[in-house]
Order: C-alpha cells, then sequence, then structure tokens
C-alpha cells in the first residue's frame, strides 16, 4: 500500500534584504507546498519556476528556491512513487487474513498428542536432557492414562455382556410367564364351562325320560309335546355350540376314556334310591356325604 504524506500548508518565508558578502556560503531552502487553495495566489519567483502548477492532494512536491545571487534555479526531479490500486492491497489484506486464518485453524486443530511428540523429536535433536526427561515423564503419563482407559472399557465391555444375557434370561422369562398366563387363562375357561355343561347333562337326561314317558292321546297334549321338544332341540343345539356331542355306545366296544362301567343293576337302584333321599332330605345326606 502506498504511504501517503499529509502535511499543513505552508507559507514561503519572505526573502531576506540584507546586504551580504559574495562570500558566504549557499544554502537551499525547501518548502512543502500543497495545492493553493481558498484563493490564495503563489509568489512570482514560485511562477517563474519550470514545474507545472497542478494541485495534488496525495503526494507532496519539494520546490527548491535560490537567492538574489543565482541566476538559474537547479531542477530537482520529483521522487516517483508506485500507487497501488486500493482493490489490489485490499486483496493482499484478505489473502494474509485468509492464511493466518488457516494457520490459525491448522493449530486449533492440531492434537495435543502430536505437539508433545513434535516437542520430544526437537529435544531429542537438541539433545536438551532436562526437557527430553521431562516429555518421557508426560508420554509415560500419557501411556499409563491409556492404559487405564483400555481396563475401563474392558470391564464395561464385560459389564455389558452380563447386562445384555440378564435383559435376555428376563425376557425369555417374561414371554414365558405370558405364555403360561395364557394357557392358565384358556384352561380355566374350559374347566369352568365344562363344570356348567356337566350340570346341565341331567337336565338333558330328564329330556330324554320325559320323551319316552309321555303319551300323546289328544290334540292338546301333541301340542304340549311338540312344544317340549321344541325347547329340547334348542337346548341342544346349545349343548353343540358349548361343544357337547353325544357318544353311541349301543353296539361298540366299551371306550374308558368316553363313558365310565355302569355295573349292574343294584348299581342302577342304588342310584336311583340315592337320588331320591337326596331329594327327600338333602341336608342330612350332604352331611353324611361329607362324613
Amino acid at each position: 500500500m502506498a504511504t501517503v504524506l499529509r502535511t499543513p500548508t505552508f507559507r514561503p518565508p519572505p526573502p531576506p534584504r540584507a546586504a551580504k558578502s559574495p562570500k558566504s556560503s549557499r544554502f537551499a531552502v525547501v518548502s512543502f507546498r500543497q495545492s493553493t487553495t481558498c484563493g490564495r495566489k503563489p509568489s512570482s519567483l514560485l511562477s517563474s519556476l519550470p514545474f507545472p502548477n497542478v494541485p495534488s492532494l496525495r503526494f507532496v512536491r519539494f520546490v527548491p528556491f535560490a537567492f538574489d545571487g543565482d541566476t538559474e534555479a537547479p531542477q530537482v526531479q520529483e521522487p516517483e512513487v508506485q500507487v497501488l490500486d486500493p482493490s489490489d492491497g485490499a486483496v493482499g489484506v484478505n489473502d494474509s487474513a485468509s492464511d493466518n486464518e488457516v494457520s490459525d485453524a491448522d493449530e486449533t486443530f492440531a492434537s495435543p498428542f502430536l505437539l508433545l511428540l513434535q516437542s520430544y523429536k526437537e529435544a531429542l535433536a537438541n539433545n536438551d536432557e532436562v526437557k527430553i526427561a521431562e516429555l518421557e515423564s508426560s508420554l509415560k503419563s500419557v501411556e499409563d492414562e491409556k492404559i487405564e482407559l483400555e481396563v475401563k472399557i474392558a470391564s464395561l465391555s464385560e459389564e455389558l455382556s452380563v447386562e445384555k444375557d440378564r435383559i435376555l434370561r428376563i425376557s425369555a422369562d417374561f414371554d414365558n410367564f405370558r405364555k403360561r398366563t395364557e394357557r392358565d387363562r384358556l384352561s380355566l375357561v374350559t374347566n369352568a364351562q365344562g363344570e356348567v355343561v356337566e350340570s346341565l347333562l341331567p337336565v338333558l337326561d330328564n329330556f330324554d325320560r320325559a320323551k319316552t314317558q309321555i303319551k300323546v292321546e289328544t290334540e292338546g297334549e301333541e301340542k304340549i309335546n311338540n312344544s317340549y321338544q321344541s325347547i329340547y332341540k334348542q337346548f341342544i343345539e346349545i349343548l353343540n355350540s358349548l361343544g357337547v356331542e353325544p357318544v353311541e355306545t349301543v353296539g361298540t366296544p366299551f371306550d374308558p376314556l368316553a363313558c365310565k362301567p355302569v355295573g349292574s343293576k343294584f348299581n342302577h337302584v342304588l342310584d336311583e334310591l340315592f337320588q331320591t333321599l337326596y331329594q327327600a332330605c338333602s341336608g342330612f345326606l350332604k352331611t353324611l356325604t361329607r362324613f
């Protein structure tokens, strides 16, 4: 970037009027002059010089002055100043700023361990024993910390595997519990349904006995019998919907899983007597049975 010199406007000093000896030494006076503003006119001496009177706000022009005894003023060549484009300067500044940012980013992302190794290499190259000992102790502490972390990772991995096994066992136990609960529920429903159906089977036997004993003689009795048979059919349909099916035992081999042995005729008589006594004095019979 170009350097700009800014100086206040100086008024040239008037030439001396006193007489001088010809042997007096000569000296030059340099004036820093800026472009004329505010309506000021330059002196006749400045206008007689061969320099162009071009106003400049950026650079300083060196103007020599001669004394009365001089016949010719020496010509002073203005130094050439290279003017840089502000945009170029801005680009250069931006490039340097971007380079600084990149270097800062590299330093930021540099690993402390790598920096430690670099310092250790430099210490080895310089044969600095004190620094080498310090860096070796630092590296040893880093190695010890690494070993501790590895041990901790191993222990955590073992704990994780144990917890995974425990979770798998708990999941399997819960699955078995769910299946067992569902099985028990279905078994409870089936047992309750079987108990209800078993309590309704004597009613079905009574319907069968009544069917064999009814004798239809009149039209009214026939209507009653038809109504009775309709109720019987509806009851059979309900039992069939509950899974009750009749088993044919006449003319087939005995199946202990499907039916129980009837026994002798004495057993039938005893059963009928037992039912009669049960209807007559149920309370006493219950006490006797419990005993």
